[in-house]
Parts: structure tokens; C-alpha cells; sequence
């Protein structure tokens, strides 16, 4: 049921966020309220406040199931013993009251009002996820448009809900989902306000530029993690590499690939062929007298062969000339920048603008685990500026562009202080997140528990 996967695995990430510190979590400092329960769990009880939010029994109970469900899928068991069971529930409790918190910290400070693109990001994110579900459970050729069809489906998502333990119908959890997307954008809103106060000094740039530099002296004996680590970078993960190792350089490869699949035959075919080579090999290695074998292994090998040949041309025919065609413009003076935009098929460089204009890496030397031994001997062959002849791969056709070599050795903090100043203000923004999350957290205030009334909860 993928809807419920999805869901689910957004509240598991919280709950193994807290679960190694949440189960001592009831503060001294809480102000621990008693109630009178019925044996039979009411869900609309509550089971604590923060501020003026409500956590209610069921939320706990949900919260509760989906723990003990995740630890399940790792073969633990189901806690049975009391004292097991509160330590789960005071678990799950302490995540619930920790996201209230945000909840009250996000709309004391009006980050609970979205932007109007973020409110049309949400409404379209429930709407495709509604869109999805309906798709997912109508039945097969079912028209969505169909209000018959349509209720066939709500009818199906309404039993799983029910099966999975979700206590609620389909237009609540849509409303649910909506309200988590709408939680979860007033939580980054918080986050981007509070980030906005962090500010790093001279001083915290030149340590991260030094700490960088003690690690990645170490690192970057190992030639090939220049490659990774200064491309992630240059794709937006991971710190600048401020160690360059020997021999690398950067490059384009102009990329052309065949559209559509081979036909389905085509793989059949070829093993037959082999299987004909191989009998053939036998009976001449063999001294075999059977011509008439040989010749007919021969002539079966002869037609089975001339039909791939024309499923391969049908296959690769078009990419080939597309290749040409950008071969021979650059052949006729064409700058190779102006035909790697037109006939360039590889994303990554639209795709990341450091990488389009600079190129990509290459060790020249040896396996840098990326490129092919293809792609290294054409690149090791060139000269800054120079190109090499079509390249053939996999069906795949390349032509590479050496733009020349990179620069080893190590790079000053002057030269990249923009780069580095922007990780360690990053790094700076999480700690002050962190640290104000763990001040909001510790301030128990605002926050009641009434744990007589989520006790029988998994009980």
C-alpha cells in the first residue's frame, strides 16, 4: 500500500531521531497531570498539551504501532511487559511533544503563514498524491474521471486504512496529509528564520579551510577521491577539495545514444549465434568430416547474423548520424561549445552549471572509477582545445574535448574564500538550529502530560 509506506516512512525518520534519547523523556520539569480513563482507549482524550496544541491519545496510539512496526521489520520484538511498553510510549510521547513544540515556536514567530508558492506547492503535492492513490486502486482500464470508478477505489483505499490501523477515511487522511505538509513548511520556515541570525567570522572561515586541509592532505593520497569528492561538490553535496592530486583533467564528452529498445529479439538471436560458434569451433578443432553440418551451422550462422545486423542498424542508425552530423561540424570550424549544446544528449551538464562550463574530471592515469578505459586512452591522447574521432560504446557514441589540465597541487584559501566561507556559514546555520531546537526542547513550560490517559495505549 504505497501511500501508507510513505507516510509511514516520514514518521519513522523522526522516530529513530529521538528514540536513543526519548526514552528517559519525562522531564522532572513537566507538569504531570492525573486523569480518570475508561478501560477502552479513548482516542479524543488528551494526552498532552504544549502550549495551546493538543496531542491526543490517538495520535500516541498511531505513533505507538507505527515504532513497533519499524523495529519489527528488524526482527525485534513486540514489547509485552509494561515496563516495555511505557518506554515505547514515552518514546513516542517525547517525538510528538517535540514537533508540537516547533508547531508553537513556528506560529509565534508567523512562520506557520506560507508563501503563496508554497501554498500552490502544497495543494498541488496533495492533489498528486490523491491523484495517485485513486490511480493505484482503481480497477485495471478504470477511468478516474468516472465517479462510479472512482468511488470503487475510495471504497478499497477506506478497507486498507482500516487494515493497516489508520483510524481514519480517505477524505481524513487527505486532510491529514494536507495538515502534515502544511506542518512541514511552517517547520522550515522556523528553520530558514532561525538560520538567518548565524554569521561566521574570519577566524571560523580560516579553521574550516584548515580542517579541510589537515583531512584532505590525508585523503587525497588516494588520487581517485579527487574525483568523487570535487564532483559531489560541484553538484551541490559534500565541502570543496582544497588538495588536487596529479594528472587529472577536465573534459566534455559530447554524448549521442540510440532512442527507444532494441527489439526484443535481438538478445535470441545472438545467443544463438554463439551457440552456432561454439559447435563450429568442436567439429573443425575436431577434424570433423561432416561438411554438410559445417555448411549448414555456416549458413544458419550467415542468416541469423544478417538479421541483427539490420535489428542493430534499426536500433543505433540515428544516434550514428546524429553523431556525424556533429562531428562534421566541428570538422568544418564549428566551436565545440556551440555543437555540445545542440547535440550534447548528457543532462549533467545542463544540469549543473559548474560542471557545463568547466568539464568534468578525468584521473588520466589510471581507473578514477568513473570513466571507461574508451573514454581515458581518447582524453589521455589530446591536447587542451583538441577533440577526439566518434567513439563507440555499449551502442553509445561519444567525441571528447579535452579543456584542459587541472591544476594540482593545494588551493588557497584567497582563491576559493567565497566557496569556503558559504560551507562554513552552513555548518555554523546547523549548529545554531541545532542548539536553539535543543533550548526550545529543554524549556518544559509549556508542556503537560497526562500519561494516565495514554497508558493503555499497546496494552
Amino acid at each position: 500500500m504505497h501511500f501508507l509506506k510513505k507516510t509511514t516512512a516520514v514518521l519513522v525518520c523522526v522516530l529513530m531521531l529521538v528514540s536513543a534519547s526519548a526514552c528517559s523523556s519525562t522531564d522532572a520539569a513537566d507538569k504531570i497531570e492525573t486523569v480518570q480513563v475508561n478501560s477502552v482507549l479513548d482516542r479524543d482524550a488528551t494526552a498532552a498539551t504544549v502550549g495551546d496544541e493538543v496531542i491526543t491519545v490517538g495520535e500516541v496510539e498511531d505513533a505507538y504501532n507505527e515504532y513497533v512496526q519499524m523495529y519489527s521489520y528488524y526482527g525485534q520484538p513486540v514489547p509485552t511487559e509494561d515496563a516495555d511498553i511505557e518506554t515505547v510510549q514515552d518514546t513516542v510521547v517525547e517525538m510528538l511533544v517535540k514537533t508540537q513544540i516547533l508547531t508553537v515556536k513556528a506560529k509565534e514567530n508567523g512562520c506557520d503563514v506560507l508563501s503563496e508558492e508554497q501554498e500552490a506547492e502544497l495543494e498541488k503535492a496533495v492533489a498528486d498524491e490523491e491523484a495517485n492513490l485513486i490511480n493505484y486502486y482503481l480497477e485495471e482500464g478504470g477511468d478516474p474521471s468516472d465517479e462510479k470508478a472512482r468511488e470503487a477505489a475510495i471504497d478499497l483505499i477506506n478497507a486498507d486504512l482500516v487494515n493497516y490501523g489508520w483510524n481514519m477515511g480517505f477524505e481524513e487522511y487527505m486532510e491529514y496529509l494536507r495538515n502534515y505538509y502544511r506542518e512541514t513548511y511552517a517547520s522550515q520556515n522556523l528553520e530558514n528564520l532561525v538560520k538567518q541570525g548565524a554569521e561566521v567570522t574570519a577566524e571560523e572561515v580560516q579553521s574550516y579551510y584548515d580542517s579541510l586541509l589537515e583531512d584532505q592532505t590525508v585523503t587525497m593520497e588516494d588520487a581517485t577521491q579527487y574525483l568523487s569528492g570535487e564532483m559531489d561538490y560541484e553538484m551541490g553535496a559534500g565541502d570543496i577539495v582544497v588538495v588536487v592530486p596529479e594528472n587529472y583533467a577536465r573534459i566534455k564528452v559530447l554524448t549521442v545514444q540510440p532512442e527507444g529498445a532494441m527489439d526484443e529479439s535481438y538478445e535470441s538471436i545472438r545467443s544463438e549465434m554463439l551457440n552456432l560458434e561454439a559447435e563450429y569451433g568442436k567439429l573443425v578443432l575436431s577434424g570433423s568430416e561432416d561438411q554438410d553440418r559445417i555448411a549448414e551451422i555456416e549458413k544458419d550462422y550467415a542468416d541469423r547474423k544478417a538479421s541483427a545486423d539490420v535489428m542493430q542498424e534499426e536500433y543505433i542508425g540515428a544516434a550514428r548520424e546524429k553523431i556525424r552530423d556533429a562531428y562534421d561540424k566541428l570538422q568544418s570550424g564549428a566551436s565545440f561549445d556551440e555543437v555540445f549544446a545542440e547535440y550534447n544528449e548528457d543532462t549533467v551538464y545542463t544540469a549543473y552549471p559548474e560542471i557545463g562550463e568547466k568539464g568534468y574530471l578525468i584521473l588520466l592515469t589510471d581507473e578514477d572509477g568513473y570513466w571507461s578505459e574508451t573514454i581515458r586512452n581518447a582524453a589521455s591522447g589530446l591536447k587542451a582545445g583538441e577533440y577526439s574521432e566518434i567513439l563507440s560504446e555499449d551502442d553509445v557514441f561519444h567525441i571528447v574535448y579535452m579543456v584542459g589540465a587541472e591544476k594540482p597541487g593545494q588551493k588557497q584559501l584567497e582563491d576559493i574564500r567565497e566557496a569556503v566561507t558559504k560551507l562554513a556559514l552552513a555548518e555554523k546555520q546547523e549548529e545554531v538550529w541545532k542548539t536553539t531546537q535543543d533550548e526550545w526542547t529543554a524549556d518544559r513550560s509549556i508542556v503537560k502530560l497526562y500519561p494516565d490517559a495514554y497508558r493503555p495505549v499497546g496494552k
